[in-house]
């Protein structure tokens, strides 16, 4: 699939991922092995978060060269 024929992605939607899922910080006590865990699932949303940002910055590059 081709960036022309993606639908616009919506910025208000990256902001609303970036506090639904922010980084997991370790506290003192808490299960390493859960934080590990959690932390590595937690990767995975914020990532798609900065494919979401990248797709964004393109979307807005390729209109503002038409």
């Amino acid at each position: 699939m081709e960036l022309k024929n993606l639908s616009l992605i919506d910025n208000n939607l990256v902001k609303f991922l970036r506090k639904k899922y922010p980084p997991i910080e370790y506290k003192e006590g808490l299960d390493r092995e859960k934080f590990l865990s959690q932390s590595i699932f937690r990767a995975g949303q914020r990532d798609v978060i900065h494919v979401l940002e990248h797709l964004i910055e393109l979307q807005q590059g390729a209109k503002n060269a038409k």
